[in-house]
């Protein structure tokens, strides 16, 4: 909210919040990761509380870099350079000379090609701060890992298990975001095909002609609020790619304030089926990555 209104009274509400995320912390053999305050059961694994995974450590790592903006630099870098060294040591599942590939949690050997692109967003973000080459070099590795699973048509499966061989909505976009991340940050563009085939898809598989974000390739319903909300960041972060970007931006966010919106209650559902609609209103799911989303928009349209 800082970034969006420049105002006092948010930045110290970050800096609070900052605090807090730093007590939800887990040190580990190498640094530092973030996990959830409750275990939970994968496909692939059983994970208990506050095992640090990589979805919510480069979340919480990314978050640290953009306030880091905004307060003393050393304490927050000296926490991201502990992330980096959490995933660097703990939670590469295999390398080779030229490919690597990140595990979404330290200890289990499924291959997840959003954990394994996320994490390499991350560190070639880190190294564009810290100049540290054996960042980039790690994020080049695992992003010519997850190009070279791309299929032809530019679709990734979630994963690589027998029972992940879907290709769906949100999971896409944090794979193109990713991609582009890295190549911002490091000024590389030898993916740059990969990402541009990656986003023909989506765009063309994942949503309807009514801008409705569809769950996979493959089905339109369930209609999830995080599909809404990672559109809304697709869109904002690959405006580069998007020559129509503002029209698919306002669409999505129509849609979203139309069908999944409590104007009563001021919230966000979960989900719509065809034939009832989840209004359960979840935290982490729905509210944050809604507020995420639009905050994100309003500080991009002020650019």
């Amino acid at each position: 909210l800082y970034s969006v209104y420049k105002k006092k009274q948010y930045l110290e509400t970050a800096v609070l919040l900052y605090q807090r995320l730093m007590q939800a912390g887990t040190k580990t053999d190498h640094g530092i990761g973030w996990g959830y305050n409750f275990p939970w059961q994968a496909r692939a694994f059983y994970v208990p509380e506050f095992k640090p995974n990589m979805i919510a450590s480069v979340f919480a790592g990314h978050a640290l870099l953009d306030l880091s903006a905004h307060m003393d630099k050393k304490e927050i870098l000296n926490t991201v350079e502990q992330i980096a060294r959490f995933l660097r040591n703990e939670l590469i599942l295999f390398e080779q000379e030229k490919e690597l590939c990140f595990a979404y949690i330290s200890g289990e050997k499924a291959i997840v090609h959003n954990a394994n692109l996320l994490g390499a967003a991350f560190l070639s973000r880190v190294y564009s701060i810290t100049g540290d080459v054996k960042l980039k070099n790690i994020a080049e590795k695992a992003v010519r890992y997850s190009v070279k699973a791309q299929r032809s048509d530019g679709a990734w499966v979630y994963g690589e298990r027998g029972h992940h061989q879907w290709v769906d909505n949100f999971h896409t976009g944090y794979n193109l975001t990713a991609l582009y991340q890295y190549q911002k940050y490091t000024n590389d563009i030898q993916f740059e095909m990969s990402l541009k085939k990656g986003l023909d898809f989506h765009i063309k598989n994942h949503f309807t002609k009514d801008y409705l974000p569809k769950y996979t390739d493959k089905k339109v319903y369930p209609l999830d609020i995080h599909c809404f909300s990672q559109a809304i960041l697709t869109a904002v972060e690959l405006k580069p790619y998007l020559s129509d970007w503002k029209v698919f931006l306002q669409r999505i966010i129509d849609n979203v304030l139309h069908m999944m919106y409590d104007n009563g209650k001021n919230y966000f559902y979960y989900q719509r089926t065809k034939y009832y609609t989840t209004k359960i209103p979840y935290i982490r799911w729905a509210q944050a990555w809604m507020f995420y989303s639009l905050t994100t928009t309003m500080d991009a349209l002020d650019d």
